[in-house]
């Protein structure tokens, strides 16, 4: 989706663009940080989306670009999940998606949870956690990725995420459903966010396995709202749900630094957007580090394209520029990135 579009006010244009697990976010700005193009695509998360980077990329950039020339685009950044950034494989992908859309030269791939942390503070120094899709922890130094933990994806590790407290809110509903485990208002939120009616055919544990089989991981974390709206009316087994999300969020934060930092970025939309988990982890950390700065920010694209206007002046942006760009994002446009 386009903003307002002047020619003549507009010479060069830097892309951010955050590949996130649900969905992936662009954003075209000018070098002064006033938005004029924003882009949703699919998700891209190599582990549990169900789209391929390329495509996903490509996607957003598209809907970014939508009645703009793209020939004025002077640096960009896409920033994808930890690891592939690394990919020579993942990069020429991208780099064709780039191509595709026509703009010119390739785009600077980089950690997702780098962009993250650029997308709340101009600080060299200090630490982000992030709990979207997935989760993980960095602390960053001079810019740089220093130390972190968990992103270990949602088979293995992702604790505190969508995806982990989706799962586990199917696994109360299942326990619920076979009368292992405890009555739970989870068993007929999991059911209605599935789309089961639990009345008829097969049983309904049945149905809910069918039917989680039948996503991709990303998809089950759109059970997680069901699981935190459930905590904060009450449900007891979704509240120690919540808790137990909570603990390993911040003990991924706690374990990458040794003394308190400066300032901490809280990125994604479970940490930020979900109040039972929001109010928790910053009441911890705010117990935790009481000096530290805490910061919210939802979109990594901001992040990027704070980076790509960075990397074209050749020095650090200024608080004011990503205050800029960060205040549009704010504005009601149901588009927002």
């Amino acid at each position: 989706m386009k903003d307002t579009f002047r020619p003549r006010t507009l010479s060069t244009l830097f892309v951010g663009v955050d590949a996130g697990g649900t969905r992936t976010r662009a954003l075209v700005s000018t070098g002064d940080g006033r938005i004029v193009g924003r882009g949703l695509g699919p998700g891209a998360n190599l582990w549990s989306g169900d789209a391929t980077a390329s495509e996903a990329v490509a996607t957003a950039l598209a809907d970014a670009f939508d009645g703009m020339p793209a020939g004025s685009v002077e640096g960009g950044i896409v920033a994808v999940a930890g690891p592939a950034s690394a990919r020579p494989d993942l990069v020429a992908e991208i780099t064709g998606a780039w191509t595709r859309v026509g703009l010119r030269g390739a785009p600077h791939v980089v950690p997702d949870i780098l962009a993250a942390y650029r997308a709340g503070t101009t600080a060299p120094d200090g630490v982000v956690l992030v709990a979207g899709t997935g989760s993980v922890a960095a602390a960053i130094a001079d810019h740089r990725i220093h130390m972190r933990a968990g992103g270990h994806g949602w088979l293995v590790g992702d604790e505190g995420s969508a995806v982990w407290l989706g799962l586990a809110g199917v696994r109360a509903a299942l326990r619920a459903a076979d009368r292992r485990g405890p009555e739970t208002t989870l068993l007929g939120r999991v059911c209605d966010a599935l789309a089961i009616d639990p009345s008829t055919g097969e049983r309904t544990s049945s149905k809910i396995v069918a039917a989680v089989h039948g996503r991709p991981p990303a998809a089950l974390g759109r059970i997680a709202l069901e699981v935190t709206d459930a905590a904060d009316n009450g449900d007891p087994v979704a509240q120690e749900i919540v808790a137990a999300a909570v603990d390993e969020l911040v003990d991924m934060a706690s374990a990458v630094v040794e003394e308190p930092p400066p300032v901490v970025v809280l990125a994604g939309s479970v940490i930020v957007l979900s109040p039972p988990i929001n109010r928790r982890v910053v009441d911890r950390l705010r117990a935790t580090w009481p000096a530290t700065t805490i910061v919210e920010t939802v979109s990594g694209a901001v992040g990027a394209v704070a980076m790509a206007i960075e990397e074209d002046r050749g020095a650090p942006i200024t608080d004011e520029l990503l205050g800029r760009l960060r205040a549009q994002l704010a504005a009601p446009d149901g588009h927002r990135p």
